[in-house]
């Protein structure tokens, strides 16, 4: 079980990596606090612009990496509670 618990140790270290990097470099969604607050008119349902190319390949790198981690995160401390 050791192995296993060393395999889930590093995809949650690799993941949170990815996720770090990802989000690292997204540009940001707000140009100024103005529009933060305020909002603007050319925002689709739910306050989100469609994306495209490599800022929708980075959002998606960025919520895969995310379940990635929550899913080993879960699994490790299970694997930690019961099998030890």
């Amino acid at each position: 079980m050791a192995i296993l618990q060393n395999i889930i140790l590093a995809i949650l270290i690799i993941s949170s990596i990815v996720m770090i990097a990802a989000i690292l470099i997204l540009p940001p969604k707000e140009n100024s606090m103005g529009q933060a607050i305020g909002g603007s008119e050319d925002l689709n349902l739910f306050g989100k612009k469609k994306s495209y190319g490599l800022i929708a390949l980075l959002e998606r790198t960025v919520i895969t990496s995310a379940s990635v981690f929550m899913v080993a995160a879960f699994v490790y401390n299970v694997l930690i509670k019961f099998v030890d």
